[in-house]
């Protein structure tokens, strides 16, 4: 390793984007004058998480941007979430170092074979549903459905939690949520794929009236329905068995990070999908080992992505290495500054989206900042 790969400085950038979302961004630096991104967003992060991430950063500085360097830091992969943030992204953006020092970006980087290929999107137009209006859901899928995505994802029950979930208002929360789930499968065609997201909010006898409700309406995916802990394995296995009866798949391991993390659920028969998320996971290499292990369990992959320009662009590219066929997750609309605040800016055409060829990740974050 040569002289000008020492890492030199670590520095934080962040982006407000609306009252909700704060895209939190780490920068390392060498001393041949080569910047690294990742993105270390994490809405639930602690008051101390930049002090956490200096921290994590100081340690890197004067040692080479190899892969042995975050391997000193492999602690974080086994403490709490905003931890296990910090080291993916570090990761990430060593990852793009190294690529950008290889002069090969990041997909090939991570596997010599892979090929860039456009990956197809689904919209979550959640967060672009401000007022929380059934008739606003039905408008933005509708949108998104005109702008050629194929699959739209909404999270429509706000404010109920699992004690709720068998009181009467619980079930208000409940019917609340399905009737904007209703309202958006009256709006898009039949061929639009319906998702939807439950942020862990059911029990597990709510959540099988859920799956009999939503079957009715055409859901076709069915997201986190309920807490997930290891006690909950068994009702996740049987939930998904019901599901799959339905016409619809299970999915969900969005938070954690590592194999050992998701084997429990995997082995127990849990999902369909998982979907380990970049930014949370441990990073391109830990991704992709989930990936190649949950294959082998015949449980397929989509990586979390609800998130800024700099983790799409690492989700396409860790996408890519994977060579997987199913679709990305994508913010949509949540904020122009998604196709503003990088060089190149971020696109998505027709509902996909291609991995860079330049070296590293291809993408620098401008100098707009909150």
């Amino acid at each position: 390793m040569t002289k000008g790969n020492i890492i030199t400085e670590v520095r934080i950038r962040e982006v407000r984007v609306t009252a909700r979302t704060l895209w939190r961004h780490v920068l390392v630096a060498t001393r041949e004058g080569l910047v690294g991104i990742g993105e270390a967003t994490f809405d639930a992060a602690p008051a101390d998480m930049n002090r956490r991430l200096s921290r994590a950063g100081e340690a890197l500085v004067g040692k080479t941007s190899d892969e042995e360097t975050l391997a000193a830091l492999a602690s974080l992969t086994q403490g709490d979430m905003a931890d296990a943030t910090i080291f993916s992204a570090l990761d990430q953006a060593l990852t793009d170092l190294r690529g950008q020092q290889a002069e090969k970006p990041c997909f090939l980087l991570l596997r010599d074979e892979a090929k860039a290929f456009p990956v197809a999107l689904y919209a979550n137009i959640n967060r672009k549903t401000r007022s929380r209006r059934a008739e606003e859901f039905a408008a933005n899928a509708l949108e998104a459905e005109r702008e050629g995505f194929q699959a739209v994802k909404l999270a429509p029950f706000d404010a109920l939690t699992p004690e709720l979930a068998e009181t009467e208002q619980g079930q208000s929360l409940i019917a609340a949520g399905i009737e904007r789930i209703a309202a958006v499968a009256n709006a898009v065609s039949p061929r639009t794929a319906l998702q939807v997201d439950c942020h862990w909010r059911f029990s597990p006898r709510a959540a099988s009236r859920l799956i009999d409700e939503l079957a009715e309406l055409g859901v076709r995916w069915l997201e986190c329905p309920l807490p997930e802990t290891v006690a909950n394995i068994d009702d996740l296995a049987r939930l998904r068995r019901q599901a799959n009866t339905a016409g619809m798949r299970l999915a969900g391991l969005e938070n954690l990070c590592g194999w050992e993390r998701f084997e429990p659920f995997v082995s127990g028969g849990c999902y369909d999908v998982v979907m380990p998320d970049i930014k949370h996971c441990g990073g391109y290499r830990s991704m992709l080992e989930i990936a190649r292990r949950a294959e082998q369990h015949g449980v397929a992959v989509s990586p979390h992505n609800p998130s800024g320009p700099i983790c799409h662009q690492a989700s396409v590219h860790a996408t890519t290495a994977i060579g997987g066929h199913e679709r990305l997750e994508i913010q949509w609309r949540e904020t122009p500054m998604f196709e503003s605040i990088t060089t190149p800016g971020a696109v998505f055409d027709n509902a996909m989206s291609r991995a860079s060829e330049s070296p590293g990740l291809g993408m620098t974050l401008m100098a707009t900042e909150s």
